[in-house]
């Protein structure tokens, strides 16, 4: 049996070869392919890892067709032959010999189903160093990055939308408002997370661009709704409608018509305020570790 590693990257030429040796270095009872695709970089991170894993054959590299990250995952898909799947970035690293245990409870599995491992940050700014999410004990983080996927499951999310800035909240939409999809939780540390001025939502970014960043990820409550309305149940239905309009009233800065909504749970309505003005999210920044991971 086969694991896919899908993993667009861009300009990641400084840390790409830590990134993909801590794929290579996992001790698997299963075959093994990374699909490199690069996004169309300019520090030569395409010609770095071509000329250090030109002899690897578990390493496949290729040249987005169309820039974007979406776009990038999607080739990945397209040329990806597994029966698991795992999404990774150029700048993360995997906690040594972890992948086999998010892989092992996906055998013989039928329905569409995933796996959640914790994941733990790591960077040069002390206030995002160390940090571990989810807190609870007993589960994995609903997020793009710490799922592994059987193919029943990728083929149910795949491909993503080009109009969505990245692939997360995609994924976790997929695994919510299904009733098919299995979920199954391997509390251990599986993903060690880069946070840096270059990630394609900083957390030093300005508000002004955070906001930009946001939305274009928020967006996904509405395009997810429009695609699948049919075939939600009212509850999810319901749900999304109110995230879709809990995020129009982020973007437009109105956190008090948050504050009232109704339907909205509580760490959604935090989240959203949180991020919809300058003031509030200079306070979400400053309470990063305190509250990451309580959700």
């Amino acid at each position: 049996m086969l694991v896919s590693v899908l993993m667009p990257v861009y300009n990641e030429k400084k840390y790409i070869k830590e990134a993909l040796d801590s794929v290579l270095s996992q001790e698997l009872e299963y075959d093994l392919e990374i699909i490199v695709v690069d996004d169309f970089s300019t520090d030569g991170t395409y010609e770095y890892v071509k000329e250090l894993y030109e002899n690897e054959p578990r390493v496949k590299l290729f040249r987005n067709t169309k820039k974007g990250k979406n776009n990038a995952f999607n080739f990945a898909y397209e040329k990806a032959k597994g029966d698991f799947f795992i999404l990774f970035a150029g700048d993360d690293i995997l906690e040594p010999n972890t992948l086999q245990k998010r892989i092992k409870p996906l055998e013989n599995k039928k329905n569409p189903t995933i796996t959640l491992c914790k994941l733990r940050t790591f960077s040069k700014i002390k206030k995002y160093d160390g940090i571990i999410n989810p807190r609870s004990p007993k589960k994995g983080e609903l997020s793009g990055g710490c799922m592994a996927m059987n193919r029943n499951f990728i083929k149910k999310a795949f491909p993503l939308p080009n109009v969505l800035a990245n692939e997360d909240m995609w994924l976790v939409n997929h695994a919510k408002y299904f009733n098919d999809v299995e979920i199954i939780h391997v509390p251990i540390i599986g993903i060690n997370y880069r946070i840096h001025e270059n990630n394609s939502s900083s957390k030093t970014d300005p508000f002004y661009k955070k906001t930009e960043s946001m939305h274009n990820r928020f967006i996904v409550y509405s395009v997810f709704l429009e695609k699948y309305r049919k075939k939600l149940d009212k509850k999810a239905i319901k749900e999304l409608e109110t995230l879709a309009a809990a995020e129009t009233l982020r973007y437009h800065g109105d956190w008090l018509s948050i504050l009232l909504m109704k339907g909205l749970s509580l760490a959604d309505r935090a989240r959203f305020i949180m991020h919809s003005n300058a003031f509030f999210y200079w306070i979400r920044i400053q309470l990063f570790a305190l509250l990451s991971g309580r959700g």
